[in-house]
């Protein structure tokens, strides 16, 4: 079963396991094992470890996070929009990371990354991970400013009058 089916079924420590084997074969080398169909081995293993770091709530999760990306952006512009989205992207539609102008200016970089390379899922990644940032940073200044919703599916939440 692959590791996106594991995390899909729950199977949290399996997927922590396999990310952890992952990193240990890469040795720190962001290209080893590319030939296995993924843009870097390294930044997917440290992405999916820290995922599963901040849904079992473990300390060093956001540095997976922010490691991931720095791998996947210095290895592989295809895979970089990719590891957006299992890193930052999840987080701000799950509601673990705040949408912020770090996350807009990264997942900005992705977009013109994925442009650049004219490579169409990365492209298609990309402007799915800047939908959710926008649509979380319009929600917080709609929230800031006396609206009501309580994310971008519009739940709502009691005014205090």
């Amino acid at each position: 079963m692959s590791t996106t089916r594991r995390l899909e079924a729950g199977e949290l420590d399996e997927v922590t396991r396999w990310a952890e084997v992952i990193i240990d074969l890469a040795a720190g080398d962001p290209a080893k094992g590319v030939g296995f169909g993924l843009g870097s081995p390294l930044a997917t293993a440290t992405a999916f470890r820290g995922l599963v770091g901040w849904v079992k709530g473990r300390s060093g999760w956001r540095q997976d996070l922010d490691v991931a990306i720095e791998l996947a952006r210095d290895n592989n512009p295809q895979h970089f929009a990719l590891v957006f989205v299992w890193t930052v992207a999840a987080a701000i539609q799950f509601v673990v990371l705040r949408a912020d102008d770090r996350a807009l200016h990264i997942g900005e970089e992705v977009l013109r990354t994925s442009e650049r390379v004219a490579d169409d899922n990365a492209l298609m990644f990309a402007e799915y991970a800047v939908g959710i940032v926008l649509l979380w940073l319009r929600d917080a200044g709609f929230r800031d400013s006396g609206g009501g919703s309580g994310g971008p599916r519009g739940r709502s939440r009691p005014r205090r009058g």
